[in-house]
């Protein structure tokens, strides 16, 4: 788990150069990821899981098209393997599928964004967007909308 947790964390370090993560950005997102990869593991078969095959959290049922899975069919990968070509492309795909879905990077808190992205990973951004409005007192659309981040903003933390 440590040698995990030593390359994600230096992936992400490198991640926060690439373009597209703008510097003074409110939330930040490499410290986001670094929370929510502390409970993603390696490459997995789950038979009787929903997701199927999953690398780090990334199920090929919900993410078939997902560059990674090419590399991940060029090996015999067994439970809990890991592999830096793959990992190099993780923090990408949380960002866009994530982060960026849920503007996480648009709120003042960096607590309240940890939070919202995570749980936009865990139940899927729709849902983490209707659970946010509903604690906003809004209708849940499962949109997300300047209000919503206005009022996440105004929340007291």
């Amino acid at each position: 788990m440590r040698n995990y947790l030593t390359a994600i964390g230096l992936l992400i370090v490198a991640y926060a150069g690439i373009p597209g993560h703008a510097a003074g950005q409110c939330a930040d997102y490499a410290t986001a990821l670094k929370i929510t990869m502390a409970y993603e593991g390696g490459y997995v078969r789950a038979t009787r899981a929903k997701g199927g095959e999953i690398y780090r959290g990334i199920t090929r049922v919900s993410h078939p098209k997902w560059e990674g899975w090419a590399i991940a069919d060029k090996h015999k990968l067994k439970r809990g393997d890991t592999l830096a070509a793959l990992d190099s492309l993780v923090p990408a795909f949380y960002k866009e599928y994530y982060w960026d879905v849920v503007r996480a990077g648009e709120l003042n808190d960096q607590h309240t964004a940890n939070d919202f992205f995570n749980n936009a990973v865990r139940m899927g951004t729709e849902r983490a967007i209707k659970m946010a409005q509903r604690k906003l007192k809004l209708p849940p659309t499962g949109i997300i909308t300047d209000t919503v981040i206005a009022l996440l903003n105004r929340k007291k933390h």
